[in-house]
């Protein structure tokens, strides 16, 4: 059976439809009359099915379009009247017969989905703009609530328009949301004439002539326009075209402006009032220019400019505000202020990557003047920094200004003085700043750019400045990216970046840290990639605007030149690990006298020099020119002999001890490996100098052999050391504090070594006055037992035999074990009174010596040195004090085995000056000793008399010190100063002549240089 399908044809204008039944039978009479020849002749055949539903002329009561009906045909203009609701669901599909509209002066629901769009479109099928006159808003408005959101009135929204001359037109008084809408290939996008206060966001214009135009000459204020992206406009992306402050309070804000002519104009050509419009977080790429300016009173904050012809450029545009913008790759100017453009406040922008900077000129009638430049960061722009053709202007201060050009970059063109102190100019070097300084003293007749005071530092305020010379290479298998620590006081890490860049994000971003380098692995040379400074007010949120994340330094591809490496003497080195690529030219270069085997292949042969060898190093360089950029990498080749190693002097140890190899030296090795023939273990058997342990098998045999081994590639060479234990000597005695044994008392054992003395052990506590000493080596040793205060009150710390000092001690020779080793300890002969005074002091180690402070015992004595009053024991650094002492006297002795007995000056403690404190006790390789402040008894200000008071004429001073600068100053009951200055040392008695001040109340101060000494009232009459 043959199902033959036929086109459906539906008739609509307005609500009246031509007889559906009338056309069906019509239909089946067709049918019929063809008869079963023409069966036969569409056998096998099946026609595809078409609804179309023309629509055309006034609704006069609500309707709903399906895309069941697809697709509706406008054949004439379709009007939604006043009172009327036409509901056009997701997936419908208008086609436009040429010079027809969609005009709505009710309301219009065409609310798509993101899945099922709603397509206005032209019905011819060849498509250019202009086929069909677009969808008017006529006196309709969107109600929306608080939150922006839709409720109800006229939406467009999830829509296609295509081909429109007008695709959206906003007239008379409505107020819309349209949102989220492609509108392609346009005369104009969305059309504003006599409306505002719409919202317009989230859509996409591409290929129109204009994406928003707001029509001159109506009251169009307060649109808001954000997030929309406006592409392939030819000629502008967004056109507010206004005078007379008719169209105003527009917010544009969050929008991506790509390859527009022009992304966004304000005004025509004339300054007509103030437009207050807010531009604010906006994407400007590839435009030819971003934004021009021809009204005044703008806010643009926020804004990101990358690869546009031109940035900003005011045209008789005053009073804009123009902060935390960044201006990157701009083909010529970031900024133009041009044919009367004033009073312009231009502040912590990032201007960097740029042909110029900034650009201030006239024109035949107009100058640009009075433009402030606050807290910017200028930077790396190729030809000028600044450029400025007209004066006098606001300041040019507080920013970085560094790297632009080559030469003369900050240019004042113009015949008058311009304000650009205060600012950081890459350089603290006044040679360096004129060369960059264009100005009267290049050309007479030019303005001076006056720059000192000049900053000595980056500043932080502005936005951050982008890292310079970053590099990556192909180093083995990696490319290496790399660049210059940034020279900030908030830097807080870099950003590297890698991947698909769309002019404004990375697909991929790593934080880096404080890091000047990173390995990205296998990565192709070829890919693209950027390094940002942060600082640490960055918070991942417009950080690049807000000046808080620097503009992308992109990577340059340098030769690499290969390791720095080291070699033999006498041998040659062949290149094998540099890299090079997309070169014209290649060139070898040495700091020596070597000679390559070939200066222009990529891995040729060095051959050193005598002087190279001679040096003991060579720096060899790979230079490259590629793109116009001559680039350059060291390598440095050190020369090594063959490792020399020594592994110290046979010695001898006890048996509970360890060696510490102290004596080990290596040179001109790569690597070192220690062994031992016993079972012991190195802290590290690969440094040069660690403590070996033996093991039970090196105690059992008495004996190993440690060797050291250096490694280069030069060659090995070994060293031994010949490593005894002995089970040792033992020393047993008791501690006595007169009759009784001295509990909790501790000994210190020192060996007598040729020339010095050599502690062997410290700290070793007699708990109940019995000691035993084991595994000692045969020697000369001293014994030095310290009570505990509180155990052996008024006992002293005391050598064996019976002295408090080791050069006058016993000297024990262990030459076998010894027994009765008793220890008296000497006592405190005289016990002072309590009093008020205080002696205090602390350990300071000098530069060169390694010990801190330590087991040094602190006598304190009589002025005489005879008798001792007190002590304390200092032990690793810690402080030393004597309490509670009555005034008077006294003396601080000092005693230490292996160093001579060091004593202080006179320390006087009375009623004005109870405590000495801040004592050092200085610990350097001369030896030790006390550092005590000086102290001087104050003046006694009470001797210092004045008169007469009242006094007419000459007053007398008299009892002064006769020390140091004296001074004299009157204050008058009106604040009114009068300074008299009366000599220096020698001077007691001061006249002075008051007979030419006014009579009245003064205060007199008498002063010894900064000392106020005497401060009263004097009357004067």
């Amino acid at each position: 059976m043959v199902k033959i399908h036929f086109n459906c044809v539906n008739f609509e204008k307005g609500n009246n439809t031509p007889d559906q039944a009338g056309l069906s039978k019509k239909l089946t009479s067709i049918v019929l009359r063809t008869g079963i020849a023409m069966v036969i002749a569409l056998l096998g055949f099946a026609v595809p099915a078409q609804c179309q539903v023309y629509v055309g002329g006034p609704l006069t009561t609500d309707a709903t379009y399906s895309p069941a009906n697809n697709p509706y045909i406008v054949t004439q203009d379709l009007l939604v009247a006043q009172d009327i609701t036409l509901t056009i669901l997701p997936g419908v599909e208008m086609l436009f017969e040429s010079g027809t509209s969609l005009i709505c002066n009710g309301t219009l629901i065409a609310q798509g989905s993101a899945g099922q769009k709603i397509s206005f479109l032209a019905k011819s099928q060849f498509s250019f703009p202009g086929q069909w006159n677009g969808i008017v808003f006529d006196e309709t408005k969107t109600n929306i609530g608080d939150d922006t959101t839709y409720i109800g009135g006229s939406v467009l929204s999830e829509t296609v328009i295509e081909n429109a001359s007008y695709s959206i037109t906003l007239a008379r008084n409505s107020s819309l949301l349209i949102e989220n809408n492609r509108i392609e290939q346009c005369s104009f996008g969305v059309y504003i004439m006599e409306s505002g206060n719409n919202i317009i966001r989230n859509n996409i214009f591409t290929g129109c002539d204009f994406g928003i135009y707001i029509v001159n000459g109506y009251w169009n204020p307060g649109n808001i326009i954000y997030g929309n992206t406006l592409s392939g406009c030819s000629d502008v992306g967004i056109f507010i075209n206004s005078v007379a402050n008719q169209s105003n309070h527009n917010y544009i804000m969050g929008n991506y402006f790509f390859y527009n002519k022009i992304g966004l104009h304000i005004g025509n050509y004339s300054n007509n009032g103030p437009a207050d419009n807010e531009i604010s977080g906006n994407f400007f790429v590839r435009n030819k220019d971003a934004i021009k300016l021809f009204q005044q009173s703008n806010n643009i904050t926020n804004n990101y400019f990358a690869v546009n012809g031109s940035g900003i450029t005011c045209w008789q545009s005053d009073y804009n505000t123009i902060t935390r913008n960044l201006f990157s790759r701009t083909l010529t100017n970031a900024i133009t202020l041009a044919a009367g453009s004033s009073y312009n406040n231009i502040t912590y922008n990032g201007i960097s990557f740029n042909k110029g900077g900034v650009w201030i000129k006239p024109d035949s009638l107009r100058n640009s003047l009075y433009n402030s430049f606050i807290n910017n960061t200028v930077y790396k722009n190729t030809d000028f920094s600044f450029q400025i053709l007209n004066a006098p202007q606001g300041p040019v201060q507080f920013n970085n200004i560094g790297i632009n050009g080559i030469y003369q970059s900050f240019k004042n063109l113009s015949d008058t003085l311009v304000h650009a102190e205060y600012n950081y100019w890459g350089t603290i070097a006044e040679t360096a700043i004129d060369s960059i300084i264009f100005d009267l003293y290049d050309q007479p007749g030019k303005g001076e750019a006056l720059y000192k005071p000049i900053l000595n530092q980056i500043l932080s305020t502005p936005p951050v400045p982008p890292p310079d010379h970053v590099i990556k290479q192909r180093i083995g298998n990696a490319l290496v990216v790399s660049w210059d620590q940034e020279e900030i006081t908030d830097i807080n890490g870099y950003n590297v970046h890698f991947g698909a860049f769309d002019n404004i994000v990375f697909e991929h971003t790593i934080h880096n840290g404080m890091n000047t380098s990173v390995n990205l692995g296998p990565l192709p040379v070829e890919d693209t990639i950027a390094i940002t400074s942060l600082d640490v007010l960055a918070n991942g949120a417009k950080d690049q605007t807000d000046g808080y994340e620097s503009d992308y330094s992109f990577a340059i591809l340098a030769p690499y030149a290969g390791p720095d490496t080291a070699i033999c003497f006498n041998s040659s080195y062949s290149i094998i690990n540099a890299t090079a690529f997309n070169y014209v030219s290649l060139s070898w270069s040495t700091s020596g006298d070597g000679l390559f085997s070939d200066t222009h292949i990529l891995n040729p042969v060095y051959n050193p020099g005598p002087q190279d060898f001679a040096n003991g190093f060579v720096n060899l360089f790979l230079n490259t020119e590629s793109n116009g950029l001559q680039l350059k990498d060291r390598a440095i080749v050190t020369f090594h002999a063959a490792p020399v190693v020594y592994a110290g002097s046979d010695t001898t140890i006890t048996i509970d001890t360890t060696l510490w190899l102290v004596n080990a030296t290596a040179s001109g090795n790569a690597s070192l490996k220690w062994t031992t023939s016993g079972d012991g273990i190195f802290s590290s058997d690969s440094l040069c100098n660690p403590v070996y342990h033996p093991g039970p098998g090196d105690i059992t045999a008495g004996t190993a052999i440690l060797s050291l081994t250096g490694f280069s590639a030069c060659g090995a060479a070994t060293a031994t050391i010949r490593l005894k234990m002995d089970p040792g000597y033992r020393i047993v005695g008791k501690v006595h504090s007169g009759g009784v044994l001295a509990v909790n008392s501790r000994l210190n054992l020192y060996q007598g070594q040729p020339g010095k003395v050599k502690q062997v052990r410290n700290d070793v506590i007699v708990a109940d006055g019995n000691f035993e000493i084991k595994a000692l080596l045969s020697g000369t040793y001293y014994l030095h037992a310290i009570p505990d205060k509180r155990d052996a009150s008024g006992y002293l710390p005391t050598y064996y035999f019976n002295d408090i000092h080791w050069e006058n001690a016993y000297k024990l020779e262990i030459s076998a074990n010894t027994y009765d080793v008793d220890v008296d300890l000497a006592r405190i002969s005289v016990h002072l009174p309590k009093g008020a005074g205080l002696i205090r002091g602390y350990c300071s180690s000098s530069p060169g010596t390694t010990d801190v402070c330590s087991d040094v015992t602190v006598f304190l004595y009589d002025k005489q040195i005879k008798n001792i009053l007190d002590w304390d024991f200092v032990r690793n650094g810690n402080d030393f004090r004597f309490t509670d002492l009555p005034y008077g006297e006294y003396m601080l002795v000092g005693e230490k085995a292996g160093s001579p007995i060091f004593t202080s000056g006179l320390i006087s403690l009375s009623p004005s000056h109870p405590e000495t404190e801040d004592i050092v006790l200085v610990c350097s390789p001369a030896g030790y000793k006390f550092s005590v402040p000086d102290y001087t008894e104050p003046y006694n200000i009470d001797n210092i008399k004045m008169f007469p008071n009242p006094v007419s004429d000459l007053l007398n001073i008299v009892g002064l010190p006769g020390k140091g600068e004296n001074s004299v100053c009157l204050t008058s009951s009106q604040g009114k100063v009068y300074n008299y200055f009366s000599g220096s040392d020698g001077i007691e008695n001061i006249c002075i002549s008051l007979g030419a001040i006014p009579s009245g109340l003064y205060i007199i101060e008498v002063c010894e240089g900064g000392t106020c000494l005497l401060r009263q009232k004097v009357v004067k009459y």
